[in-house]
């Protein structure tokens, strides 16, 4: 009945359900799994604090369940906990707190590895730490070469390059997002991942004074149909440069 309520938009209903359920016995079976889907509810209503909390609950009753009874469901669930904990923890901005979580995820070697260091990688980013990003961008193709994150990789550590002041490795980096997104069978693309491309590669050109090929590939960022207001006005506000900096070669 709560996860009906929780689809169906009655998230309060959905916790007065869940709460209920937990107090009743201290020791119900699906102990965990009602502190899980209460975190959903939560998470949905945007109260990432309270989220954050009930996805720590569950995990650690997961995790106790899972030595009593090694079954195989209980870390799965122990493990998507702790990757929602951190990311509600992202979007409260107690970015400490987020970071430990994922590096507890990462400690239990699971199919999540990947998003850890992409969640790690982002409160890098936001603190300005361009080369640990970078870092953490390469091991998520370290630790799945084959996942669905390799796009998403290619293209952050190429932003991060680009913010370093190093354009022919974001270049590299950049083709191969461009390889990747081409067979983008089974990948998370991020949104507008083809317009993000080419104003990444039109960036990267713009730094090693190719201002020609700068601005075709800005041109291409606004002709792609996917491309946000935002692309477009950062591709001419793109063009703008290099074309002043084409002139002033010139003169």
């Amino acid at each position: 009945a709560a996860r009906l309520d929780i689809e169906q938009g009655r998230y309060d209903l959905a916790h007065d359900r869940l709460r209920l359920y937990r107090e009743r016995v201290p020791r119900l079976p699906f102990r965990a799994e009602a502190y899980y889907l209460d975190g959903i509810a939560y998470f949905q209503q945007r109260r990432y604090e309270q989220a954050a909390d009930l996805f720590d609950s569950a995990a650690s009753i997961a995790a106790l369940r899972y030595q009593r009874t090694s079954d195989s469901s209980d870390i799965e669930l122990q493990r998507r906990s702790l990757y929602w904990s951190a990311v509600a923890s992202v979007h409260h901005s107690a970015f400490e707190r987020a970071e430990r979580t994922f590096r507890d995820l990462l400690d239990l070697h699971s199919s999540y590895d990947d998003d850890a260091y992409v969640g790690l990688a982002s409160i890098a980013e936001f603190r300005g730490d361009f080369r640990q990003a970078l870092t953490y961008y390469d091991s998520v193709l370290v630790v799945a070469p084959a996942g669905e994150l390799v796009a998403v990789a290619h293209l952050r550590a190429a932003q991060q390059l680009i913010l370093l002041r190093q354009p022919r490795r974001a270049l590299q980096r950049l083709s191969a997002a461009e390889q990747t997104i081409a067979a983008a069978a089974g990948q998370q693309l991020p949104p507008h991942a083809r317009a993000v491309l080419e104003l990444l590669t039109a960036e990267a050109l713009l730094q090693v004074g190719q201002y020609q090929q700068a601005i075709e590939r800005y041109r291409a960022v606004i002709a792609q149909h996917d491309a946000s207001p935002l692309l477009r006005w950062q591709a001419y506000l793109g063009i703008g440069w290099a074309e002043l900096n084409q002139k002033h070669e010139s003169e």
